[in-house]
């Protein structure tokens, strides 16, 4: 990309970085993500339920193989 995250505003930034959370006081570990987890991300930057199926099956796969 070649720019300085500083530059770009927050909506651009949101594009390329992403956060995962967890909850340490409950010392939950899981090997499983639930679809909603991939989704999360996709809906904040308003793509269309038809796009965001597909990048959730297609992510999902990646992960699985």
């Amino acid at each position: 990309m070649g720019k300085k995250s500083f530059d770009l505003p927050m909506y651009e930034i949101s594009k390329r970085v992403g956060s995962v959370f967890f909850k340490i006081l409950g010392r939950s570990f899981t090997l499983s993500i639930p679809p909603a987890r991939l989704l999360f991300g996709c809906e904040n930057l308003g793509m269309e339920p038809q796009e965001i199926a597909e990048r959730v099956k297609q992510t999902a796969k990646r992960f699985t193989n």
